[in-house]
């Protein structure tokens, strides 16, 4: 995809550091091993597992302005909405989604326009790559799912299914969460 940034050139950009994994946990990186702390970079649907259903970048008529390219659970099917690249940048150790409907990196969204319930909403947006498009992957070889931890705010990915979230707010992703529970998890297939 030429539309990509090569994960080369990313190496001179400052991340934040990096976090431990908590127990259970392990951080992954990208390579072309089958080890279960190494991903190979390419694209995947990400199908969290609080409800089953498959994270899509929200790109229709019913999410305008900052919603629009907002991520969230809502779809049984794989489709171009719900198919994300995973770019290992091995020069911030950070992943990078990008998504292949939007052709956007994804964003958590930490600036003045998402306070509240908004904040850290995940969003396909960004043609660019800075700390708010860094993530770090990590696998649970018990459980044999991953969850992602944003490296703009230290905050795990969750799934809003709360009361808080009605309509189509349901499913936001956001990385709101300091712990991993199950609406943190996902599987890549």
């Amino acid at each position: 995809m030429s539309a990509l940034t090569a994960p080369g050139a990313l190496a001179s950009r400052a991340a934040t550091a990096g976090l431990s994994a908590p127990a259970g946990w392990a951080l992954v990186k990208g390579g072309n091993s089958t080890s279960p702390s190494t991903l190979i970079p390419g694209v995947y649907p990400l199908r969290f597992l609080a409800e089953g259903y498959y994270a899509v970048a929200e790109l229709g008529y019913a999410y305008p302005g900052n919603d629009k390219g907002m991520l969230r659970t809502r779809s049984m099917t794989i489709g171009p909405w719900e198919q994300f690249y995973f770019i290992w940048d091995s020069g911030t150790s950070s992943w990078l989604l990008f998504s292949i409907g939007a052709s956007s990196y994804v964003t958590t969204e930490l600036g003045y326009a998402y306070p509240g319930n908004d904040r850290g909403m995940l969003r396909a947006r960004s043609t660019a790559i800075g700390p708010w498009e860094q993530f770090e992957l990590l696998f649970s070889s018990g459980s044999g799912t991953y969850a992602l931890r944003s490296k703009a705010n230290g905050m795990y990915v969750t799934t809003e299914l709360g009361y808080a979230y009605p309509g189509n707010d349901r499913g936001m992703l956001r990385a709101r969460s300091t712990t991993i529970g199950p609406w943190e998890q996902f599987q890549l297939n």
